[in-house]
């Protein structure tokens, strides 16, 4: 097993995402807003460069927003086993 190393910048944002997992903003808004719970200012290029390490090693998502703005938040979730929810529709609950 292979550890990964990650900044301590890196390893902050995943904290913040770990306890506000419904999170997502720009890279001004994490380096103004979520470095505020630590009470410490971060650099938008630091964070920007720590955004970058955690997408590549597809531990965030970066996206664009409905105004046009990239964004990261936390990779969504997916199923355990590949055929968790088979035979079931989208947005409709069987009735027993």
């Amino acid at each position: 097993m292979s550890t990964i190393s990650l900044g301590p910048v890196a390893l902050q944002i995943l904290e913040y995402l770990s306890a506000h997992q419904e999170a997502q903003d720009t890279v001004e808004g994490i380096a103004e807003w979520w470095s505020l719970e630590r009470r410490t200012r971060l650099k938008p290029t630091v964070v920007r460069e720590a955004l970058a390490e955690l997408v590549a090693r597809g531990m965030v998502r970066e996206f664009r927003g409905l105004d046009r703005r990239i964004r990261y938040a936390a990779r969504r979730r997916r199923p355990r086993t590949p055929d968790a929810g088979a035979g079931q529709k989208k947005g409709r609950i069987r009735k027993p």
